[in-house]
């Protein structure tokens, strides 16, 4: 049995991390999928039950929207969450962000590479992808 902690911040990202952990769970693993934002929103409630949809149909889901409510943003509230219910792995979806944009705007992937104690499973989003060369 494994536990996964799964942040989302969109559909996109739900959409892709279903995908990809739908061939990797069982109906064992249990599934604790949140995200975090200071304003629950139509939006934030979609994408947490896009993941309750799709991955209940193979095992438990837990979702729910939290605010990360403090200094450190979300990047803090999942290690948080991680810690809260003893995740096994944690799993994101990955953007790509120009120099500019990490230095503006920070990347929670990059933050949580650097601070997850527990595997980190960062599921590349289809927008963000760069076509192959031909």
């Amino acid at each position: 049995m494994v536990t996964y902690l799964v942040g989302t911040d969109g559909e996109s990202a739900s959409t892709a991390i279903a995908d990809q952990l739908s061939n990797h769970v069982t109906a064992d693993d249990h599934i604790r999928a949140v995200y975090a934002t200071t304003a629950s929103n139509e939006r934030a409630e979609h994408a947490v039950q896009i993941l309750e949809d799709r991955l209940g149909q193979i095992t438990t889901v837990d979702a729910d929207v939290i605010d990360p409510g403090r200094e450190g943003g979300p990047m803090l509230a999942l290690l948080d969450e991680a810690e809260r219910v003893d995740a096994e792995q944690m799993v994101i979806g990955l953007r790509r962000h120009s120099r500019t944009e990490r230095i503006i705007l920070g990347s929670i992937s990059h933050a949580l590479i650097e601070r997850a104690t527990i595997p980190l499973l960062l599921v590349p989003l289809p927008e963000y992808q760069t076509p192959a060369a031909e």
